[in-house]
């Protein structure tokens, strides 16, 4: 496993934790709670929200976020985070670009990424400085690598430096493994209700125009196997196919 490690700052942090470091326990009762969380939800901000709260409960933190990356405009794009201390300059929404970040090196190293200290000289980023004026310290960033590409990363954040440890990197490596199945499964699933919302209009479209250039209305009469033989023709008179 790839990891940075920065040297330790022997100022103290300009934050107290809410509570002292603790490893996490019982890491497959984690993984599983985690697994149900994501069956259950296919939006990205709750299914954030739903991580998160299962992380914080072995593993202490203040801030995470879920980043996608857009290959046409080569910049990631915050889909969901969960800051409840943060000033609200890191939001949803958010663009930035991938170079000199710590998601940026993640993501095309395609191997969890440790800081224990964050500082702009070794991340020369905007997002870095965000980062550091909402008080972020130190944090793990973790590549979701899906079945066809890497979609992004997932953050883990602390006010306090060093705050993670490797097995603390190890753990949430497994936990964004099924992210990115549960991310792969959500985008999938967009994709899909997007066409179909397409599909519904193309069909209004087609359906409108036939009705504007087949016009029965001298055709008098009301029961139901006529309507249904005149939706039938509005079908067919626009193919040159015989019908009988």
């Amino acid at each position: 496993m790839t990891a940075l490690d920065n040297e330790l700052s022997d100022k103290p942090s300009s934050r107290t934790p809410a509570s002292e470091h603790a490893p996490a326990s019982e890491p497959f009762r984690l993984l599983l709670e985690i697994n149900n969380a994501l069956v259950r939800n296919l939006d990205l901000r709750e299914l954030l929200a739903q991580v998160s709260g299962c992380i914080r409960r072995a593993l202490q933190h203040d801030y995470s976020s879920l980043c996608l990356y857009d290959p046409l405009e080569n910049q990631f794009t915050i889909h969901a985070v969960d800051f409840p201390q943060g000033a609200g300059a890191i939001r949803q929404e958010l663009t930035f670009p991938p170079e000199d970040s710590p998601a940026g090196k993640a993501f095309f190293g395609r191997e969890p990424l440790l800081v224990k200290r964050l500082d702009a000289q070794t991340f020369p980023s905007k997002i870095t400085e965000m980062l550091i004026q909402d008080g972020i310290r130190s944090g793990c960033w973790l590549p979701l690598v899906g079945r066809e590409r890497t979609l992004g990363t997932l953050n883990v954040c602390s006010f306090q430096e060093a705050r993670f440890t490797p097995d603390d990197v190890a753990l949430l490596s497994q936990v964004a493994n099924q992210v990115a199945i549960a991310v792969d499964n959500a985008l999938a699933f967009r994709q899909i209700a997007e066409l179909k919302d397409k599909l519904a209009e193309e069909k209004s479209y087609l359906e409108d125009e036939i009705r504007s250039q087949y016009n029965f209305d001298e055709i008098v009469g009301e029961s139901p196997a006529l309507k249904q033989v005149l939706d039938q023709v509005r079908t067919v008179a626009a193919t040159d196919s015989t019908v009988l």
